[in-house]
């Protein structure tokens, strides 16, 4: 990821619609995970800037890795009680306490030109009963100067997300798209950027922080999809509610 974009990540994941919305999404999921094993730990690879670290340190014991030194720098001035370390999760893989319950990869594997390599060995690495949670951007059709900025190699389709794990000692406990209600409204945003700079945000990227107002409605409405993912975790679902989406959500159990 560009160095600028951990500038906008820093600045905005604390009020930004996506970074809030996305948390009242995987927040509950992982309340649900961590039930059984409170007091393990979890693991946030590629915590970027930190907002997801800092949001779960109050409740778990938690470790955010990230390979940019610029990014880790600013999670340890956001969150100085937290836990960040620099470094891929390969390398740092033998050092961590197999008390691990759950890692993390939210939007992670899009920057990876090796993301089955990478996930198969978080997989090899988790010990059996642990969870693997997941989000990356779907839709190759969603392509935008967005994911060229952000240094994405890709965006999922489910076939190709599914494809990453298709072998591995792993068992689906939750995938579906997610961001489905603000699919329609950020594809039209995507089509004019191609044709009107104005709609590509600051930077190339479209981090930029709408109005109060707006950014607060755009927020309920992206975190409003919780209860319906929730529920297909649970079981009160037995198929998602969402076809399509601007994102993908995977919750892996090891076996």
């Amino acid at each position: 990821m560009k160095p600028q974009l951990y500038t906008l990540h820093r600045d905005n994941e604390d009020i930004h619609w996506w970074f809030v919305g996305r948390r009242r999404i995987i927040l509950p999921i992982i309340n649900k995970i961590m039930e059984s094993t409170p007091n393990d730990a979890i693991v946030d690879i590629g915590c970027g800037t930190g907002g997801t670290v800092g949001a779960l340190s109050s409740e778990y014991r938690c470790i955010g890795l990230d390979i940019s030194e610029r990014a880790i720098e600013f999670a340890r001035h956001k969150h100085p009680t937290c836990d960040f370390r620099v470094g891929d999760f390969i390398s740092h893989c033998k050092t961590l306490s197999p008390d691990i319950a759950l890692f993390t990869m939210m939007d992670v594997l899009e920057h990876l030109p090796n993301d089955r390599k990478v996930l198969e060995s978080v997989i090899d690495c988790a010990r059996v009963g642990s969870h693997i949670l997941i989000t990356v951007p779907a839709n190759p059709k969603l392509w935008s100067q967005h994911d060229v900025t952000a240094e994405h190699y890709r965006r999922y389709t489910v076939d190709s997300l599914h494809e990453l794990w298709r072998g591995l000692p792993v068992k689906i406990k939750l995938f579906s798209h997610f961001n489905h209600r603000l699919y329609w409204p950020i594809k039209f945003v995507h089509i004019l950027g191609r044709y009107f700079s104005i709609f590509s945000g600051k930077n190339g990227a479209n981090l930029n922080l709408p109005p109060a107002l707006l950014n607060r409605l755009l927020t309920n409405i992206f975190a409003g999809e919780s209860r319906n993912l929730l529920f297909l975790l649970t079981g009160k679902y037995k198929k998602p509610r969402y076809k399509y989406g601007v994102s993908l959500v995977a919750l892996l159990q090891r076996y």
